[in-house]
Order: C-alpha cells, then structure tokens, then sequence
C-alpha cells in the first residue's frame, strides 16, 4: 500500500477514535478514559498530517505554529495569567450548561 492509502485509513481510525472517545466522556466514570481516546485520537489526526506532504506545506505549518504561539504567550504573560484562566473557566463553564438534562 502507498503512503495516501495508509494516511486515509489513519484518518478514518482517527475519526472512529475520536468519536467512541466523546461516547466515553458522557459518564464521569469513564470520563477521563474518554478524554485520553479523544486526545490520542487528535494525536493520530495530526501526524497524519504531517505525513501527509499534500495537506500542507511546511512554511504553512511553522506559520501556523509562530501564529499560535504568539497568540498564548500573548494571553499567558505574567500578568494576565488570571485574566485569561478566569476566560478559559467561562468558556468551559457556558459550554457545558445544559448537558445534565
């Protein structure tokens, strides 16, 4: 098999991962297992890309990567550290209103 046929099938794996990993975050008992599949599902998703020299090229991903650094050093600085945890908490919190119904 070639390189494109084993990137799809790591993507379809990925897909499928990542969704029994949401499943398992429904119960608090499995939630952490859950959160575990879905992250190395990410993971997966990622490399994949990586691999995958037609997605991106290499310039585009360290752009991106600069971007995004920038960006959280930006929130992260020394004194915003509370500013932007109380964000996160806010954000995390309205996102989760009405799950328990």
């Amino acid at each position: 098999m070639n390189l494109t046929v084993w990137v799809e099938l790591t993507y379809l794996v990925s897909a499928v991962l990542f969704v029994v990993g949401l499943k398992r975050m429904q119960s608090p008992a499995t939630a952490r297992n859950g959160n575990a599949l879905a992250a190395s599902a990410m993971l997966l998703a990622i490399i994949a890309t990586l691999v995958d020299i037609d997605v991106l090229s290499w310039t585009d991903i360290l752009i991106g990567v600069t971007a995004g650094a920038g960006v959280r050093g930006a929130l992260l600085r020394p004194g915003r550290r509370l500013f932007t945890l109380n964000l996160v908490l806010a954000i995390e919190s309205t996102s989760h209103t009405g799950e328990s119904s």
